[in-house]
């Protein structure tokens, strides 16, 4: 997207039936669940997010990925289809740093005006976790909305995500659009503004967030075919974090370039893990765990 200061896209509710708004955070956690787009208000910022309340054991909570300069309208919200097909509990954000400026991708970080966003979303994320009676928090999301996926993940006892073709280190190629992201949502641009976010608002490199034994269920799915994001983001995680106990990958015949998993393959795969969210489970659906992925491609390589 070029850098244009007025570029602003435009804010439209139609698509959804129901919408809900509430003037303070408070006034949502102190309500029952609505169904539809849900809308708080905050420090004079707009939060959206679609709940969908089908009394399933698991909670799926989604995060879109990069918008392209034709998504010109928000919010925008991901995973309807995939929650509604596996009949399992949806909470779908929306990232609202995307209503700044000339921006297409701002990994739920958060801003100079909302602050971090794994703050901001915890409150509502629990609320709607005890409402639906939900067992499993199961973040999802692709690419950018991978890497929210994992890093709400490393942040949320217990919850488990799923991260599909992620971007994990913001650091190493593809290269991200950090820059617009840091200027538009931040105002940082020379080096000591630039430091003082990385180091309130983001790790970026997400694997430092999981050095200990402990944390959550971490699966990736990527696409083999995907060889920018399988050689310079997913295989470098993983190789750095060989040892950790709850790490699992599985490899998929997606299109050429990056392309996502079909509906048809993710369903039965979220559906099995609405009930039933162990290191069985993730083996009897392809995936093997980080150490055995390490073995079996880079021992093997060097051999």
């Amino acid at each position: 997207m070029a850098d244009n200061g007025d570029f602003r896209r435009t804010r439209t509710l139609s698509r959804w039936k129901y919408t809900h708004f509430y003037e303070r955070m408070e006034d949502f956690l102190d309500t029952p669940l609505n169904s539809g787009l849900n809308t708080i208000s905050l420090n004079g910022r707009l939060l959206d997010f679609v709940i969908r309340d089908r009394g399933a054991k698991l909670l799926l909570v989604t995060f879109h990925g990069a918008l392209s300069p034709r998504q010109k309208t928000v919010p925008y919200i991901q995973g309807e289809g995939i929650a509604k097909a596996s009949g399992v509990n949806l909470l779908a954000f929306s990232d609202p740093s995307l209503e700044l400026g000339a921006i297409t991708c701002a990994w739920f970080l958060g801003d100079r005006e909302l602050g971090v966003l794994t703050r901001r979303f915890r409150p509502i994320i629990q609320h709607v976790a005890e409402e639906t009676g939900a067992e499993k928090v199961l973040f999802f999301g692709g690419s950018g909305g991978g890497y929210a996926a994992v890093n709400f993940a490393s942040s949320y006892e217990g919850s488990a995500a799923i991260a599909m073709n992620p971007r994990l280190n913001l650091n190493a190629g593809p290269p991200s659009k950090l820059r617009p992201y840091l200027e538009v949502c931040h105002d940082a641009r020379t080096v000591t503004p630039i430091r003082r976010v990385k180091r309130e608002f983001f790790q970026p490199n997400l694997a430092d967030n999981f050095r200990q034994e402990t944390g959550p269920d971490l699966l990736i799915l990527q696409n083999r075919n995907d060889a920018r994001y399988l050689n310079r983001q997913t295989n470098p995680f993983i190789r750095e974090l060989s040892s950790y106990p709850h790490g699992y990958v599985q490899l998929f015949d997606g299109a050429p370039g990056h392309s996502p998993a079909s509906k048809e393959f993710l369903t039965p795969l979220i559906r099995r893990l609405a009930t039933d969210c162990s290191a069985g489970s993730y083996r009897e659906s392809g995936f093997q765990d980080f150490a055995e992925y390490c073995e079996r491609v880079f021992n093997a390589s060097n051999k």
